[in-house]
């Protein structure tokens, strides 16, 4: 199916005179139909100018992985942050255990006995 200069206009997202000036300087070959008017081969013409409908592959497939690595990322914050909180209540927890450790310690048994007396 060839293309007329207004449907390559439309299916590069570039004008109709752009498009007919590559035409006049050969950058884009394409004949003159029965009627007098363009007609472009769809591969010749996105040769030179891709097609503003359709993403190019790769770009898409780049865009995937990219989302599927954002996502990775973002769980393994999550899981790290999870981690993170645990940590600091085991922390904690240690921390005031070694507290009520140290009072036992610091009373000596004399205070011990005092205060079981009581």
């Amino acid at each position: 199916m060839l293309l007329s200069l207004s449907q390559a206009a439309k299916e590069t997202g570039k004008s109709k005179s752009v498009i007919a000036n590559a035409l006049k300087k050969g950058w884009i070959s394409g004949k003159h139909g029965v009627k007098g008017h363009w007609e472009i081969d769809p591969a010749e013409l996105f040769r030179v100018y891709p097609p503003v409908h359709a993403p190019e592959p790769s770009q898409e497939r780049e865009s995937t992985a990219r989302d599927a690595m954002i996502e990775l990322l973002r769980e393994q914050l999550k899981d790290a942050k999870d981690r993170e909180a645990r940590l600091l209540a085991m922390l904690e927890s240690e921390q005031a255990t070694r507290r009520e450790l140290e009072v036992k310690l610091l009373e000596g048994p004399g205070k011990k006995a005092k205060r079981d007396r009581k």
